[in-house]
C-alpha cells in the first residue's frame, strides 16, 4: 500500500485525504502510517466483529461503498 501511495503523492503531489482497501492491506502497521500521514484509514478490518463496528461510521460505510465500485 505505501508504494501506491507514493506514487500518487509523487504525480499529484500530496496524499489522498483517505484510503479504503479490503482486508489484505489491513495491519496495525499500515493504520498507524495512515494516521501519522494525515489519512482517514477506511481499510477494512479483519476482524468481522471490528467491521460490524466500523461500518456503523458513515464516513467509513461511504469510502468502502465506493471502493466497491
Amino acid at each position: 500500500m505505501h508504494n501506491s501511495l507514493a506514487r500518487i503523492k509523487t504525480v499529484f503531489g500530496h496524499y489522498p485525504t483517505s484510503v479504503g482497501a479490503d482486508r489484505g492491506f489491513a495491519s496495525r502497521a499500515s493504520c498507524r502510517w495512515l494516521q501519522q500521514e494525515g489519512m482517514t484509514d477506511a481499510v477494512c478490518p479483519r476482524d468481522p466483529r471490528e467491521l460490524a463496528e466500523r461500518m456503523k461510521d458513515p464516513k467509513f460505510r461511504n469510502i468502502q461503498k465506493r471502493r466497491a465500485q
